[in-house]
This record gives C-alpha cells, structure tokens and sequence, in this order.
C-alpha cells in the first residue's frame, strides 16, 4: 500500500475501526473522506455528506469562498465516491 498516494484522488479518508479483542477479524465503523477543495465531510459508507453550522464556519476559515460547493461540485464529489447521484441523501 502506497501510504503518500490518496485512496481517492482529491479526497483525505478516515476509517474509524473497532479492534477485536478476540481472534475475530477487526471491525470498521465508519469511512469518511474529506475534499481537499471544498472540504466537504462524507461518510462513504451512507454516503451522507454532513453539514452542520460548526462545520461550516471552520470550512470557510480554512478555504474561504472555496468552501461553498456548488450543486454540480456535490454531485461530482459523490460520484468520485460512488456514491448513487440519483439518490440523494440529506446533508446531516
């Protein structure tokens, strides 16, 4: 594994993961993936996007007018993450 090479190319990912304390394999809770343009937050399992308004203030604090992705650039994003576009979630 490429530790210096994205797992999805334009996105930081995450997996939160509950180690076995027994000989059962480990088990992950969540994936999340972070756009490194807009800085939107994804859970790619539920393919949910959050937003909530902490996330947002420290999003424009960190990427200015970047931080508002457009509904093209979201469609984009969960397509990048497989995410089905024709299902959409609600932002949480």
């Amino acid at each position: 594994m490429d530790m210096n090479a994205a797992f999805i190319r334009g996105f930081s990912s995450f997996i939160v993961i509950r180690e076995s304390a027994s000989q059962e394999p480990d088990e992950t809770l969540r994936r999340y993936a972070v756009s490194q343009r807009t800085g939107s937050v994804w859970e790619m399992t539920l393919c949910t996007r959050y937003r909530f308004p902490e996330l947002v203030h420290l999003q424009h604090e960190l990427l200015g007018k970047n931080a508002d992705a457009s509904d093209d650039e979201i469609a984009m994003e969960k397509r990048r993450l497989g995410c089905d576009v024709n299902n959409p979630r609600p932002a949480m």
